[in-house]
């Protein structure tokens, strides 16, 4: 009979706390106070604003994955499983599994720290390895646009990448939003009416990018997000990882 003489138990403690408490903790100060801001001012809090939403949503994406994780982990009674028989040789062979079970937790292990530290495209991408239902059938169309959406002003505003305007002519021309980062964030606030239509030139690709920044594409993005949130959260139906206390919410904002 083959076996490990190792003990494939690993355990660990760790205490923590979610950064974003405190990301959101200012956020709720900063909103009360963001009139008293000048114009590039209030554009860097707005920046602000929208890596804390896309943070907070990473954050509850991470601890979504990393409960199952643990679940399978250390509910699965990996030590009840019965050895292997195999023919080998024209013999029966019986052969406990602590190998494969050594591996499944390694493997197990390995994405749970991947997942401490994706991005939301990568935290997307595990969501759908790990879970049944796909991410986009949890939040819908619409939703899962807009996490997208702030996915991709998150990357324009947390890399210092440039906010741009290509134009099929420099004086007179119409400015395209192929290949922009804000493309899908404009088409969802067109949705939403919130822009009102994506006809930009050279006189009003300043407006265009402004409304951007205005309280009314803050707001969207910040329902999006809580109602995201909502979804996921109802999506724990496994009852020992409903009840696992999650990452503080969003704080409330008025207008």
């Amino acid at each position: 009979m083959c076996s490990l003489s190792r003990p494939i138990h690993n355990m660990h403690a760790r205490t923590s706390i979610s950064t974003t408490t405190f990301s959101k903790a200012y956020l709720s100060v900063a909103w009360k106070n963001r009139d008293q801001l000048k114009e590039y001012e209030r554009r860097g809090f707005a920046q602000f604003f929208y890596l804390t939403l896309c943070g907070h949503i990473e954050g509850v994406l991470a601890a979504l994955i990393k409960a199952r994780l643990q679940s399978v982990t250390h509910m699965v009674r990996w030590e009840t499983l019965p050895p292997a028989e195999f023919n080998a040789y024209g013999k029966i062979q019986s052969c406990r599994l602590d190998p494969l079970i050594e591996s499944l937790r390694r493997l197990l292990s390995s994405i749970s720290d991947e997942a401490q530290s994706a991005p939301m495209a990568k935290l997307i991408e595990l969501h759908g390895r790990i879970f049944p239902q796909k991410l986009s059938d949890i939040l819908g169309p619409d939703l899962h646009q807009d996490l997208l959406a702030l996915n991709s002003l998150r990357n324009l505003f947390a890399h210092g990448r440039d906010m741009f305007m290509e134009f099929d002519d420099p004086f007179v021309g119409k400015g395209t939003l192929a290949g922009n980062p804000l493309q899908l964030p404009a088409q969802r606030l067109l949705a939403a009416k919130i822009i009102k239509c994506l006809n930009i030139t050279g006189q009003n690709h300043n407006e265009f990018q402004a409304q951007f920044f205005d309280d009314d594409a803050l707001l969207y993005f910040y329902n999006a997000v809580q109602e995201i949130e909502k979804r996921l959260d109802a999506s724990r139906t496994f009852l020992p990882e409903s009840v696992v206390p999650s990452i503080p919410a969003l704080p409330t904002i008025t207008v």
